[in-house]
């Protein structure tokens, strides 16, 4: 089944078998389907290919920078642009083994875990050496390096201004001038820990704890105690921070604080309310409702939840008065139906959904799955364009301006476009179009 492009913007579309084989082709982007096996997605900005086969199983990413191909994120390869013309080729098989051929100095590496191995610039370390783990492990970042034989029991660490000793878990002592103190025993019941990250000629952050009994914050404008932790303190802030004040009884469940651009009130599982610099928050009967309201890129997003994702609900208004008129909305009730209204006179509407409130964001998901629980799907376009499917194309109707088109299966397709009007049976086995010029019938797909 074939819908051609139009001029309200929906793209050339080629349907074929329900919903299993689909080639759609826009101005930017193309998007051929053989659901649920294989999808592969082309855009234009910024020239990117992606492919996948019983995703999230298989999945390829192409980009100007570079190449990258997965199995379930456990296996992956690829290639990246070094410069001057150059690739660097990673492979990954998760979590046994790592390598990286880089023409850049200092950047190829190879680690089979857990035998022996090096990894650079990977898992928040520059540099990460192993052998037999847990009998050795080395790391190095910020000029600091840390030894570990074996790991986690035996700690030293080395480097410029920097010391260190553990004997894990029962004590720990490691520091590194104008930056920090680190002291601890019976890890995690006894800390002291400081650092100074203004400086050395500041006031350092400070935590200190014994617990369960005793535990304290304090920094330049905060200070707070808290005690038979977790469970009762209080928290205080103030210049150069802006004025906060918080109490806990029974924490996570009895929470009160109040500030210039913070806002808690917290009786769980009854009542929640949480307020900060761009967003509102509320729970009423966890999880049984929550609110959601935020403030960003010029947007107001108003967002209503029952039970988490049966009922989710979400409105996007301009946060300027004087911007142009917008209004979108995204609503699902799981899995019945999903509703989306981008704003600017384009709305989608389909039953049954069971995936999309799930993966809101997820293109692959949206192309490749979705369409597979479609019994009914109405879209609409700027231009008063109307399309609607029922039980995966079997039957659809398009409206347009001055235009109407119904068709059922190969069976019968009927419709007019301005004063032509036609029906056809069969795909031409029997039919007739009427033009201005005059009427013109057909049988056993011929014109006569």
């Amino acid at each position: 089944m074939r819908f051609s492009a139009d001029d309200a913007g929906r793209p050339d579309r080629t349907t074929a078998i329900g919903p299993l084989f689909e080639h759609r082709e826009g101005a930017s982007d193309m998007a051929w389907s053989i659901r649920p096996f294989f999808v592969r997605l082309q855009s234009d900005e910024p020239d990117k290919l992606r492919r996948s086969f019983l995703y999230p199983f298989a999945n390829y990413e192409g980009t100007p920078s570079g190449r990258h191909f997965d199995l379930f994120n456990l296996v992956r390869l690829g290639a990246m642009d070094a410069g001057a013309d150059r690739e660097s080729r990673y492979t990954e098989v998760w979590p046994f083994y790592f390598a990286r051929r880089d023409p850049r100095e200092g950047r190829s590496y190879r680690a089979l875990f857990p035998i022996a191995g090096t990894i650079r610039n990977r898992f928040f370390y520059e540099e990460i050496n192993f052998l037999a783990f847990p009998l050795y492990l080395r790391t190095s970042s910020r000029e600091e390096v840390t030894t570990s034989a074996p790991w986690p029991f035996v700690r030293w660490r080395t480097g410029p201004d920097t010391r260190g000793f553990a004997l894990w878990p029962l004590f720990g002592a490691f520091e590194r001038e104008e930056r920090y103190r680190h002291r601890y025993a019976l890890w995690p019941l006894i800390y002291d820990y400081r650092d100074y990250p203004a400086g050395p000629d500041t006031a350092p952050y400070h935590r200190l704890g014994v617990l369960p009994f005793y535990a304290r914050e304090t920094a330049p404008g905060m200070r707070s105690k808290t005690f038979l932790w977790p469970f009762f303190g209080y928290t205080r802030e103030w210049d150069p921070r802006p004025e906060y004040r918080e109490r806990r009884l029974f924490w996570p469940f009895v929470v009160q604080g109040r500030g210039e651009e913070r806002h808690l009130e917290r009786w769980w599982p009854l009542y929640s309310y949480r307020r900060g610099k761009d967003f509102e928050r509320r729970w009423l009967l966890w999880p049984l409702y929550r609110s959601q309201q935020t403030h960003a890129r010029g947007i107001t997003a108003d967002r209503r939840q029952i039970l988490y994702f049966l009922y989710w609900d979400e409105r996007q208004t301009p946060i300027a008065p004087d911007a142009a008129d917008f209004r979108a909305r995204r609503t699902h009730l799981w899995p019945l139906f999903s509703y989306w209204n981008d704003g600017r006179e384009s709305r989608q509407f389909q039953a049954l959904s069971p995936m999309e409130v799930f993966f809101p964001w997820n293109e692959l998901v949206r192309e490749k799955y979705s369409p597979l629980f479609a019994l009914y799907r109405y879209d609409a376009r700027p231009g008063g364009d109307v399309h609607h499917s029922i039980l995966f194309n079997l039957i659809t109707l398009q409206r347009g301006p001055d235009s109407r088109h119904t068709q059922i299966g190969p069976i019968i397709e009927f419709g007019r476009e301005g004063y032509n009007r036609y029906l056809h049976v069969l795909k031409g086995l029997v039919g007739y179009e009427r033009r201005r010029e005059g009427t013109e019938w057909r049988f056993l797909w011929m014109d006569r």
